[in-house]
């Protein structure tokens, strides 16, 4: 018998983020098989040094990321840091499934642990009483415990008749917000809010080449405070489609005409849980039912056009 699972090489050229976040998943789900056939403590211990490295280079792809999202990370660390060798390897073949499938799409409430543990077998979901999924990106500097408490009372106010459902993405900086942008086609609503640092951690690793060319704007001396405009300009520029809201503690009628446009909603202060979430939603239903994308989704229903539906979906990611 073989020590090694051998993986494919690699293409060695990922043409976006998407392919290349897929190829760290595989890379990973390797390490993981051949270290759950490791008997010697030496081996076992070499391979947790790999395995440890590869989930700190997947850190800086799925930050931007609800799904799996860097929480999943901590719990495939915690399995690895515990010798949970078999159920690590299942864990992460079960997120490559879903990531693969895109069946996590399919759960109005998901989580890893609820997904992992299910002891249903996994059919596919009806697509007529499917809930559409997405993603929304909230740009503020939190903390891990004041991003926990907006995704409590986004989640008190959403009702299971929601035709759509999303999950947040949180980002912490000017370029984050952009870099998130480029990543991730599952976003398509983004609150800013307050005052934002510019700068990212995150540019220097392994996203550098896919990232460089959405980073050219140098506002390292504009105050914190103004960058939330320049940030809805930036994403107007980067992704158009985008329903865009914004918190500020300034009064609105003192923002200029040019700033308000950027914007489907202008919050003074502090957002209501409730009408940030019905906003976002009645955004994203407003986009989903123009006149050209309904035609678009009843004539592929036919059987027709399937290739162009399924980019426009993918594009709009319902």
């Amino acid at each position: 018998m073989k020590d090694i699972v051998e993986r494919p090489k690699p293409s060695g050229h990922n043409l976006n983020i998407s392919q290349l976040r897929i190829e760290l998943w595989t890379d990973l789900k390797f390490l993981a098989y051949n270290l759950a056939r490791k008997r010697k403590k030496q081996d076992q211990e070499e391979g947790k040094s790999q395995m440890l490295k590869a989930l700190k280079t997947l850190r800086q792809v799925e930050q931007y990321y609800a799904f799996p999202g860097n929480s999943t990370l901590n719990i495939i660390g915690d399995f690895l840091r515990h010798n949970e060798f078999q159920i690590l390897k299942n864990s992460i073949k079960e997120v490559l499934r879903l990531l693969v499938s895109e069946d996590y799409r399919h759960h109005t409430e998901f989580s890893f642990e609820t997904l992992l543990k299910s002891k249903e077998p996994k059919q596919a979901t009806d697509s007529k009483s499917r809930s559409r999924y997405f993603e929304l990106l909230f740009v503020d500097n939190l903390s891990v415990k004041d991003e926990n408490i907006i995704n409590k009372k986004l989640s008190d106010v959403r009702s299971r008749k929601d035709e759509f459902v999303y999950q947040v993405v949180y980002s912490k900086s000017f370029q984050d917000t952009l870099i998130a942008l480029v990543a991730n086609p599952n976003i398509q609503a983004c609150v800013i809010r307050y005052e934002i640092p510019f700068k990212s951690k995150n540019v220097n690793g392994i996203l550098k080449p896919y990232i460089t060319n959405i980073l050219k704007d140098a506002y390292d001396d504009v105050p914190e405070y103004d960058l939330g405009i320049l940030l809805g300009i930036a994403i107007r520029r980067l992704r158009p489609e985008l329903d865009i809201y914004y918190v500020t503690d300034n009064a609105v009628n003192s923002l200029p005409d040019s700033a308000l446009k950027l914007f489907q909603r202008v919050f003074y202060r502090k957002e209501d849980a409730q009408e940030l979430h019905l906003s976002i939603i009645r955004g994203i239903k407003d986009r989903y039912e123009t006149p050209f994308f309904t035609a678009l989704k009843e004539y592929s229903q036919n059987g027709r056009c399937f290739s162009c539906h399924a980019h426009l979906a993918r594009k709009f990611s319902f």
